[in-house]
């Protein structure tokens, strides 16, 4: 929300059926250049990533350095960038936040706040904490 060059897209929200961020991007594909970040604990499985190289071609990719992640290969083109080492992974997020534990101070605030209140990645019927 603070950053003006930044803005917000529903194109995976809108789309019916699985989201592949090939299909994203092929949708994005006219709107100019495109930046795809990652870290490099994901980079690590973008091998298997549905069409990898079709990825490559439609986006730069910018790959965050991760704390104890493998040194990014498998031959696809990527930009180290500069960015601070956090020690934590989406997907660790997202299996906290199932296991019932907050997120508070690991995300944004107004990100916790609409993940707390709308009980996003909770098991169905779990509590959300107090935090």
């Amino acid at each position: 929300a603070d950053e003006p060059s930044f803005s917000v897209s529903r194109i995976e929200l809108e789309r019916e059926g699985p989201s592949y961020t090939v299909d994203t991007l092929e949708t994005l594909a006219s709107e100019g250049d495109l930046f795809f970040i990652v870290g490099s604990d994901a980079l690590a499985e973008f091998p298997r990533w549905r069409s990898p190289e079709r990825v490559a071609e439609l986006a730069t990719i910018l790959v965050a350095d991760r704390p104890g992640a493998p040194p990014p290969g498998g031959g696809i083109p990527y930009r180290l960038f500069d960015a601070p080492r956090l020690d934590i992974s989406a997907r660790e997020l997202r299996a906290r936040a199932a296991r019932g534990r907050s997120l508070r101070y690991l995300v944004p605030y107004v990100a916790w706040r609409y993940i707390e209140e709308r009980g996003l990645y909770r098991a169905e019927g779990r509590p959300s904490p107090r935090s």
